[in-house]
């Protein structure tokens, strides 16, 4: 009358990894939302610091980009990028936005 399952339920153990498995996914995602959120506060301290950066250049009548700066940046990330096995591409991807966030930041009235 009734057709037999294909496949059979999980054994007690592969549910105690399944759950296991899920537990330690939430516990990381959990851990990448509070970096995640450390990460937003350290751009809006950053972002308050180039607009008084900008303030300072504004009255000095020094220009918005830095090559000399965002040079000596590059050398000091791809040093920590290769320390911590980054993709250095990826990286500059990152910070490249970060830099044109900053210089808009900076020129504006």
């Amino acid at each position: 009358m009734f057709d037999e399952p294909t496949q059979k339920a999980g054994t007690t153990w592969e549910i105690k990894i399944f759950m296991q498995n899920l537990e330690e996914k939430r516990e990381k995602i959990e851990k990448i939302d509070k970096i995640d959120k450390k990460i937003i506060q350290l751009l809006g301290e950053r972002l308050d610091l180039v607009k008084e950066i900008g303030r300072i250049k504004k009255e000095e009548n020094l220009e918005i980009e830095d090559k000399d700066r965002e040079g000596k940046i590059k050398v000091e990330y791809k040093k920590i990028a290769k320390d911590l096995n980054l993709d250095l591409e990826e990286l500059w991807q990152v910070f490249n936005k970060i830099l044109e966030w900053s210089k808009k930041v900076q020129g504006e009235k």
